[in-house]
């Protein structure tokens, strides 16, 4: 049924609102089609061909790629100086850290994100049951940034290459 959340104050395309009602059937809905698309699902699933699904976590993953900032390091890690400062003019790649960051620091911060992930990588793939532990590995990341990377790229650096 409905419940009474309060009166509101306000206008709406042009109209007066003096009370806001919330319907829980909304919620209800959701949750039973979740719970018929879970018994369905592995039916319509089957139906699918695998290399189809892999080629579109394929192709997910390569259109998300442009914009990250991981990627765009690891793309000036392996570019020539000149490119690099290409980078740097450019307006539409956010890689203003380019300015205030030095190579060097940039490079170690990139590999230690790089081994991270595929040290985390590597334990859900190869670790067997231990593998359902990565959320204690990813919760590590956590102390790794505050209290470890500080010691080795300065916290001035860390902030700049943090930034959006």
């Amino acid at each position: 049924g409905d419940q009474h959340e309060g009166m509101v104050e306000g206008t709406v395309k042009g109209k007066k609102v003096l009370k806001v009602y919330e319907s829980r059937l909304s919620n209800f809905i959701q949750a039973a089609l979740c719970i018929v698309l879970f018994g369905v699902a592995q039916y319509i699933l089957k139906l699918i061909p695998t290399a189809l699904v892999w080629a579109f976590f394929a192709f997910m993953a390569l259109e998300s790629l442009p914009g990250n900032q991981l990627w765009d390091r690891l793309q000036i890690i392996v570019c020539d100086a000149k490119k690099r400062a290409e980078w740097a003019r450019d307006t539409s790649c956010q890689c203003a850290y380019l300015e205030t960051v030095p190579y060097s620091s940039i490079a170690i911060f990139t590999l230690i994100q790089v081994t991270c992930l595929l040290g985390i990588w590597a334990i859900t793939v190869w670790a067997g049951l231990f593998g359902i532990s990565f959320p204690i590995f990813i919760m590590a990341l956590v102390p790794l940034r505050a209290l470890v990377l500080p010691k080795v790229i300065k916290p001035n650096f860390l902030s700049d290459l943090d930034a959006d």
